[in-house]
């Protein structure tokens, strides 16, 4: 392993963490964000406290970083819809809560320009856990400040929040089990991973390729 040298792949909170790791850390030289976002969140409290403030979601040397609060209030609709209709989305929920803490979000937003990574972003414009599609955008106006350097590439199809996969995978099984709604359907997100998937093996190959052993 080349630790000068590493890629970090995540999807939904896992991609946010990939994008905040891209603006630290010199050794992160590509990135695979799925089903992205453009700030930092805060954390997600535990099941058993529901209403217990999580803070941040990520610590940098011990320092929380900057985050956007969750609408408590959007959320207890949200979860009215849920009881009532056996699902919600959290898209809306993510939307409500931007707006309601919009002070928050400049010190919050995930300063991607900084990052010299290579940067794969794919997200589905139904996307009904969070505003994906919204945030890609976001992301590809900050990348334009960017200094030349490595390149980004966007995907984005008209599905869910199911964007990384081969495409020959169960989609339905989560949104049966726990009422939230992912957004796209069993068809839009095979056809959407089918085309994003090989499309992100092309872009490691081109921009992630291993380095060559040295020979002593």
């Amino acid at each position: 392993v080349d630790a000068s040298r590493i890629a970090v792949v995540g999807v939904s909170k896992g991609a946010e963490m990939a994008l905040v790791s891209a603006t630290l850390f010199p050794w992160v030289v590509a990135v695979g964000a799925f089903a992205p976002t453009h700030v930092v969140w805060e954390g997600i409290p535990p099941s058993n406290q529901p209403e217990r403030a999580a803070g941040s979601s990520w610590t940098y040397r011990g320092v929380a970083l900057p985050y956007v609060r969750w609408s408590r209030a959007a959320e207890q609709r949200a979860d009215l819809s849920r009881r009532a209709t056996g699902s919600s989305r959290l898209t809306e929920v993510h939307l409500e809560s931007l707006a309601e803490y919009a002070g928050h979000v400049p010190a919050a937003t995930i300063l991607i320009e900084r990052s010299r990574a290579a940067l794969f972003v794919a997200a589905g414009t139904d996307d009904g856990m969070w505003p994906a599609a919204y945030s890609a955008e976001r992301l590809r106006e900050r990348l334009s400040r960017r200094d030349g350097g490595m390149p980004s590439i966007f995907a984005i199809y008209p599905t869910g929040h199911l964007v990384m996969g081969s495409g020959w995978a169960p989609t339905t099984q989560f949104q049966r089990l726990r009422g939230r709604l992912q957004g796209g359907n069993a068809a839009l997100d095979a056809h959407a991973q089918r085309a994003i998937w090989p499309a992100f093996l092309r872009f490691l190959d081109e921009y992630f390729r291993p380095t060559e052993p040295v020979v002593r």
